[in-house]
């Protein structure tokens, strides 16, 4: 048992003086600062338990459209000489954008391709002519067979009276030399008369031959002429194919040269004029890009390139929070908008150099995402700004949504899991 200082008696005897019993009290600073410990304590806690935290990934980007941007080039190198477009200007499919000429001057025959192409256009003119040449050739050789057949017609009608008279004679002196030979028997008539029958018979016969032999010349030429007359018109078609086949490669050669000349470039579907790269007199090579065009109906949309370290908590539906590099956020605000697809791949350097017109050097894989814009344009100034394509963005795309006291243990719960691992696996 413990003694104090002094004895109980000592300390009873003097309760009754009028000054009472000593107590030693707390300064009243201490239970302020002791309740505002606890307060604080309380209120970190709920702060812990209470709170949340989303942790976000920043990535670079830009706007492209969601139907893709019309790029239009120089099919051939030459120089502008007439620009019909400008920013911003709606443009139908098939209209003109542009001329773009890659004529050329000789010290001795100066522009050549005037030249090539005057002498094109008369080796055509002359073809033309041959045409019309043709025509007018195969109706007179068709009129000048049916002429001939019309008269060998004739002539074998003729022949055949002629057969007729001759056979009749023919028969006349065989029958009258059958009559006067039984009477030469018998002296009544004489020998020179028989020859002179026999004679006349014979000259008879020979004429009735001489009649056949022209009946089938006749009927050869007549039988030829209307073969002629017939292939006429194939002979005709063929001239005239090949004619017009020389037209064709003459127009093939016409077309070429004007396009080597000077070609005209027309908008490949309807759109708006978004990028002009150029001004009229500028020179350009082949390939070079000269304007863009941005389909209409097309709305712009977001396209983020990602890293592989954080693709694994990225999925469509995830809000993202961007920021034009055109509009200052400080200003004018952050834009928002949501994740409508990712790629199932990484991107090869090839395809992001193609994406970024710079060479790449990361190590690491990226893949490309697509995010919804909630609003096509920025309230700049009191007012709405379009956004355009290829503005440089960055964006925070908000992942997976934790309890602050979840962040703190976080740790802890990685080593329990990797002790829980260890030990199933031993």
């Amino acid at each position: 048992m413990s003694q104090g200082l002094f004895r109980q008696e000592v300390i009873d005897a003097r309760r009754g003086e009028w000054l009472g019993s000593i107590i030693v009290a707390a300064p009243l600073s201490r239970w302020l600062l002791t309740m505002l410990a606890l307060a604080l304590a309380a209120a970190i806690l709920l702060f812990l338990f209470l709170g949340h935290y989303t942790r976000r990934e920043t990535v670079a980007g830009q706007l492209v459209p969601s139907a893709g941007l019309l790029n239009v080039v120089a099919p051939d190198a030459g120089t502008i000489t007439r620009l019909n477009v400008r920013d911003g200007q709606q443009v139908r499919k098939g209209e003109v954008l542009l001329r773009l000429s890659s004529e050329q001057d000789s010290v001795a025959l100066g522009d050549t391709h005037a030249l090539v192409g005057r002498q094109l256009e008369i080796q055509r003119s002359r073809l033309q002519a041959d045409l019309v040449n043709q025509q007018q050739l195969g109706e007179q050789q068709g009129e000048a067979l049916r002429s001939r057949m019309a008269l060998l017609q004739g002539q074998l009608t003729q022949i055949a009276g002629q057969l007729a008279i001759q056979q009749q004679q023919v028969t006349s002196n065989q029958q009258m030399l059958a009559k006067i030979r039984p009477l030469a028997a018998r002296g009544f008539v004489s020998a020179v008369q028989i020859q002179q029958q026999e004679a006349a018979m014979l000259d008879a016969q020979a004429q009735y031959k001489t009649l056949l032999r022209q009946q089938l010349d006749a009927r050869q030429q007549y039988d030829e002429a209307q073969q002629q007359l017939a292939r006429l018109p194939l002979d005709e078609a063929g001239k005239r194919n090949d004619t017009e086949r020389q037209l064709a490669a003459l127009a093939q050669s016409t077309a070429q040269n004007e396009m080597q000349r000077a070609v005209v470039l027309r908008a490949p579907r309807d759109g708006v004029v978004s990028t002009v790269l150029l001004k009229e007199g500028q020179m350009v090579a082949a390939g070079q890009p000269l304007l863009s065009i941005l389909p209409a109906g097309s709305s712009l949309q977001a396209q983020l390139l990602v890293p592989s370290r954080a693709i694994g908590f990225i999925e469509p539906g995830s809000r993202v929070v961007m920021r034009y590099q055109a509009f200052a956020y400080q200003k004018f605000g952050q834009q928002y908008g949501h994740i409508t697809d990712i790629s199932r791949s990484a991107l090869s350097p090839e395809e992001l150099t193609a994406l970024t017109d710079r060479p790449q050097q990361q190590i690491e894989p990226m893949y490309r995402v697509w995010v919804k814009l909630d609003r096509q344009d920025v309230l700049a100034y009191g007012k709405r700004q379009p956004v355009r394509p290829g503005m440089a963005l960055n964006a925070d795309i908000l992942m997976d949504r934790r309890s602050l006291i979840e962040w703190v243990f976080e740790p802890l719960y990685g080593m329990a899991h990797q002790l829980d691992g260890d030990a199933a696996h031993g």
